[in-house]
């Protein structure tokens, strides 16, 4: 299936919200989603209600008034069998993006939307995941492989900058789902690093920093197509 950015209907009376008044909402777990910066949960405290919910757990469900869903990098394929059980909170997951919910997805968090994960040290294991990307990852002993370092890249006429430390890697992808953008490397050298936009979702394996362009702005639309927020 191909995937693409597509617009979003405007709905005015979604852009009347004051900013301070979002529904945020941030996956949380020891293992699997662990990895955030203290900064950043400044930066989302700031623009309104934080709630985190553990994706372990089958009982969460989205409800229809988030605004923003942040899915943050850890180690899922660790807890790879735990994730895959939950499958109501994943459906719900995958329901709020394909409904065009603004997501950003971060290195462990990209993974989780994946199609398949698999791992395993001597016997590969594969477990679906919320299934948004068509892409399938694998932390087997046999593909891993140190990815490490400063990365950048152009999105919407700004400079993005990140790093990158994994050892999981993409080893299948839909030959139709391309990178959004060329990631850098400190020496300005390109890396085969994938920045997915899909709808109003944004993932890669970079880890974002947000200081230079504020949050909001990565979602910001093309000109034409106004913002929801």
């Amino acid at each position: 299936m191909t995937r693409r950015s597509v617009d979003v209907p405007d709905k005015p009376e979604r852009r009347k919200r004051v900013l301070a008044s979002m529904n945020i909402w941030i996956a949380r777990n020891k293992e699997s989603f662990s990895f955030i910066y203290a900064e950043h949960l400044e930066w989302l405290n700031g623009l309104g209600k934080v709630t985190y919910f553990d994706p372990e757990d089958n009982s969460v469900v989205l409800p229809d008034d988030v605004d923003i869903l942040y899915l943050p990098g850890g180690y899922p394929e660790n807890r790879a069998r735990q994730l895959s059980a939950a499958t109501n909170v994943m459906n719900s997951i995958k329901d709020y993006i394909e409904r065009g919910g603004y997501t950003l997805a971060e290195c462990g968090g990209m993974m989780y939307l994946t199609s398949v994960l698999m791992t395993g040290t001597d016997t590969r294991m594969e477990y679906n995941m919320a299934g948004v990307l068509p892409v399938k990852v694998s932390a087997f002993k046999g593909d891993m492989r140190l990815s490490l370092g400063y990365r950048s890249f152009e999105f919407r006429g700004m400079k993005i900058r990140g790093h990158e430390f994994h050892y999981s890697q993409v080893i299948e992808s839909d030959e139709e789902l391309t990178s959004a953008a060329q990631v850098y490397n400190a020496k300005g050298q390109p890396v085969n690093t994938p920045v997915y936009h899909y709808k109003n979702l944004i993932a890669s394996y970079t880890h974002l920093y947000w200081g230079e362009t504020g949050f909001m702005r990565l979602f910001e639309p093309v000109p034409g197509n106004p913002f929801l927020f």
